[in-house]
This record gives structure tokens, C-alpha cells and sequence, in this order.
């Protein structure tokens, strides 16, 4: 059973710049996250909810590692755990970038910490993430006596979504060498990307065909409906036999995905993505391609919930004064991040 922690970028960015303070006598800074959980198909989801800093008080003078924080502050972390059912991730920053690693003295003294969270919710994982610069990794211990594992799946939900994943690897790809500007380990950041997309209809099918063209390699198709013969102008990769059958719309999204990219996982749902169990959840980025504002709100906020990048797409066509009007809108959410892009046009015989 593996562990995913998703770490929003605002909430990661305000530890740094805590952990950046100086201190009078203590080489770095230190702190706790406390994260609540969800449950994967997969394993377990670790979102950080909070953060206390260490106060300047509650750092005493060592004379093999410079210094250490006292009892009073592991107290306070130890309470907030038994107050809200949480884990808790002993936070410290490495000041260079790239992947941060465990260093003998971090391996040491958090063989020592760790086990007081179990004193009070031995239920409960518990750990130490390490920040960098521009990373982050984390260990956690899933009871007293065992050896900590790293977390293989670490995401940084931000502007741009980092993927930390210490697996993710992939030979060049030559369908995909003009995109090579992206960056040099595109590939395998594309192909473990997770994506979600509710309702596979004329604009879901559309972000299905572009993002198996893009490499991504993991997709999530929510649609309980069927293909019908007025879906024929708008919904990419239907034919007239898949009205005649009634063809699922998933299987239509499923085929096209595999007729590009035959390597391609998808994990097909032909029932509404609330019945689908913890399967969203999964995703590293949903895209909502529903009919209503109330269906918009529902993935948008189950999105949030789990700090999960949401984009949303729609269009219509209306008339009024005897013109038509083709209104789109383009929105994305995160946490810590709200915008919003609209376009409107008039259609025209010019």
C-alpha cells in the first residue's frame, strides 16, 4: 500500500520562508505539518492542513549538533495531534535545490522524535519531509519499531504542478520530440501523469484527443452516457455505427486514446463519477466538461477537498435580438489559486 502527499505551493512556500528566519544560535530552523488524510484506491493521501513554527524559546544549545528543539515545542506538536487526528511531518529546509535527501544526522535524530507521535496517535503515520529550494521529499513511519519508507509520490500543487515521483522514468519517445522544450524528463512526467476527465461529450472528447496526442500517458474517463446521432458534430472519435449502437462514450474516448498511444492506462467509468468510488481522487489533474453549474460545483469542490488541480471548460450558443452568440469559459482552480478566463463572440456571416 503506497502513500501520495500533495502539498499546495502557497502552503509550502510560507514554511520556507519560515524556516528561512535566523536564529540567534541554531544552525536551521525546524517545524511540524499536520496533515489529515483520504483514502486512495491505492493507498493513502496526505494533505497538509497547518503549520506550526518552532519558537525561538524552544531552541536549546548542543554541543554535537549545534542545537535542538526542547520538550516544550514536541508537546505542543504531540497535543495538536491528539486534538485533531492528524499525522505529523517534522518539517526542516536543505538551502540548495534539486531533490533534498536524509542526511546521517536527519536519519539519527528523527529515529529519536518520530516515535512520540505514536505515544498519542499510534493510528496514525507519522514523519519528517525535507524541503529544498524547488523540492521536497519525505519519509514516514507507519508505527514505532519499523524503518521509515520514502514516499514515492510527492506533488506540489501549484503554478506549475511538480510531480515528485522518485519511479517516474521513460525512454525517449519520437512522436513526442517537437515538445522537447518542455523539458528533458517531459516523457516520464507526462506518461505518470494521472488525468481525469468528467464527461467525455463535445468538449471532453476534445480534451481526451488533445491530451493522448500531448503523451499523456494515465487517464480517468467518468460518462455514463451514450453516443447519440446529434453527438455527431462535436464529439471526437464517434462514428454513425457508434450512434446506430448506442456506444458508450467512454469506450469512444477509450478507443481513440488507444489508437494513438496503444500503451496508454485507462480506467474507464461508465456510471457518474460519484458512483466510481475513490477513483477521482486518484487523478493529478481533473478536467470537468459537465452541462451544469451545479454539476460544476460538485467536482470543483471534491477537487479542492483533495488538492487537486480542476480546470473547466463549457460553451453554448444563445440567441438574442436575433443574433447568435457563442459564450466559452476557461477555468482553473487550485488551492491557493483562483482565476478565471471568459470569451465571448458574436458568429457572424463576416
Amino acid at each position: 500500500m503506497s502513500t501520495q502527499l500533495r502539498i499546495p505551493k502557497p502552503f509550502i512556500d510560507n514554511v520556507r520562508e519560515d524556516l528561512r528566519r535566523p536564529h540567534e544560535f541554531a544552525f536551521e530552523r525546524v517545524g511540524f505539518t499536520f496533515c489529515r488524510s483520504g483514502t486512495l484506491k491505492s493507498g493513502n493521501l496526505l494533505l497538509p492542513i497547518s503549520y506550526n513554527a518552532v519558537r525561538d524559546a524552544d531552541y536549546l544549545r548542543d554541543g554535537t549538533v549545534g542545537a535542538r528543539i526542547g520538550s516544550g515545542a514536541i508537546r505542543i506538536a504531540m497535543q495538536q495531534a491528539l486534538d485533531n487526528e492528524v499525522t505529523v511531518l517534522h518539517v526542516h529546509l536543505h538551502p540548495h535545490k534539486g531533490r533534498p535527501g536524509m542526511s546521517a544526522v536527519d536519519s539519527s535524530e528523527s529515529q529519536k522524535l518520530i516515535p512520540s507521535f505514536f505515544n498519542v496517535r499510534p493510528n496514525r503515520p507519522h514523519g519528517a519531509l525535507i524541503l529544498s529550494e524547488d523540492s521536497a521529499a519525505a519519509w514516514l513511519w507507519t508505527n514505532k519499531q519499523d524503518r521509515p519508507i520514502v514516499l514515492r509520490d510527492v506533488s506540489i500543487i501549484g503554478s506549475p504542478v511538480r510531480l515528485l515521483r522518485r519511479e517516474a522514468s521513460a525512454a525517449p519517445n519520437p512522436s513526442l520530440i517537437r515538445q522537447s522544450f518542455l523539458g528533458t524528463d517531459v516523457d516520464a512526467i507526462l506518461q505518470t501523469a494521472k488525468v481525469a476527465i468528467v464527461g467525455l461529450g463535445g468538449g471532453g472528447s476534445h480534451i481526451a484527443q488533445q491530451l493522448v496526442h500531448l503523451g499523456i500517458g494515465h487517464f480517468l474517463l467518468f460518462d455514463p452516457d451514450v453516443v447519440h446521432i446529434s453527438n455527431l458534430n462535436r464529439l471526437v472519435g464517434a462514428t454513425l455505427a457508434d450512434a446506430v449502437n448506442a456506444t458508450k462514450k467512454v469506450d469512444v474516448a477509450e478507443r481513440y486514446i488507444a489508437g494513438v498511444n496503444p500503451e496508454a492506462v485507462v480506467e474507464r467509468f461508465d456510471a457518474k463519477w460519484q458512483e466510481s468510488g475513490f477513483a477521482i481522487r486518484e487523478a493529478d489533474v481533473v478536467f470537468g466538461c459537465v452541462d451544469t453549474f451545479l454539476a460544476r460545483q460538485e467536482v470543483e469542490s471534491t477537487a479542492r477537498r483533495y488538492f487537486i488541480p480542476y480546470i473547466d471548460i463549457g460553451m453554448d450558443v444563445t440567441k438574442q435580438d436575433g443574433k447568435h452568440y457563442t459564450a466559452g469559459q476557461v477555468r482553473s482552480r487550485m488551492s491557493g489559486y483562483v482565476w478565471l478566463r471568459l470569451c465571448r463572440m458574436q458568429l457572424s456571416h463576416d
